[in-house]
């Protein structure tokens, strides 16, 4: 956790300022100054279009009784490409757009399963699709627990 503060706060901005020195000098101040202003007005809109539509495509899925979580990814993908985009710098604006287009997003989710994988050891708890059919073999019992709730008249009130 330390090394990981360490290179947001030190090494990030460092990469950066060099990154822009080098740019001012191939293409100009003012060319850069306007990128970076252009990148984010591009961030801005974005960041809006998609954001609405993860939330409309995740509102839809709970509308389903499906739990969203390609959609909730999404979510936080654009949240952090938007974050990106309006951080001044060439760095962080070329990952914020790579952030923004789905088949980043999910080759980058996918780096991040393996490696949260390999660290913990997941286990699926729930089926979250409701697939019920073919789960329970003819004939197979299923036993369980139960109490009968009764619903009794609420006390009076003098």
């Amino acid at each position: 956790m330390k090394h990981l503060i360490y290179t947001i706060l030190v090494i990030i901005p460092l990469m950066e300022i060099a990154v822009f020195i080098e740019f001012s000098e191939a293409f100009g101040t003012w060319t850069t100054i306007i990128l970076i202003l252009v990148t984010a007005l591009i961030g801005g809109k974005l960041f809006r279009s998609q954001g609405l539509q993860t939330l409309q495509s995740a509102i839809a899925s709970t509308e389903k009784n499906v739990f969203p979580a390609q959609e909730l990814y999404s979510g936080a993908c654009i949240l952090l490409a938007g974050l990106l985009l309006i951080t001044p710098g060439i760095l962080t604006d070329l990952l914020g757009l790579a952030l923004f287009f789905p088949p980043c997003r999910r080759h980058i989710g996918l780096k991040i399963l393996r490696f949260l994988n390999g660290r913990f050891n997941f286990q699926r708890h729930a089926d979250v699709n409701n697939n019920t059919e073919d789960k329970y073999q003819s004939g197979q019992t299923i036993e369980t627990n139960y109490r009968e709730l009764i619903e009794e008249d609420p006390p009076h009130k003098p």
